[in-house]
């Protein structure tokens, strides 16, 4: 018997139920976007918010806020706040 037959067959005979307030279904919700997926394909190394707009053609400025939100609210990314470097004339 494979595996997957086996956690099948204990699902059934259980009477495993996958309810709305299981604690997994966020995740599996979050990995099921699609857009999540790209983003963190793109999150392989700490990226600013435009550099990852810029990775991902075609995702609107809303959606990809959206998308980061919930990832982070899920603990799949942490968000840093990385300093950013001024030049001496805007520093008055």
């Amino acid at each position: 018997m494979a595996a997957s037959e086996a956690v099948y067959r204990a699902i059934a005979e259980h009477g495993v139920v996958f309810r709305a307030d299981c604690p997994s279904r966020p995740i599996l919700d979050q990995i099921a976007d699609k857009r999540s997926m790209m983003v963190m394909a793109v999150l392989v190394e700490p990226r600013r918010f435009n550099e990852i707009k810029r990775r991902l053609d075609g995702v609107t400025q809303r959606v990809l806020t959206q998308t980061l939100r919930r990832l982070e609210c899920n603990g799949m990314v942490e968000r840093r706040v990385l300093p950013t470097c001024r030049s001496a004339s805007s520093t008055r």
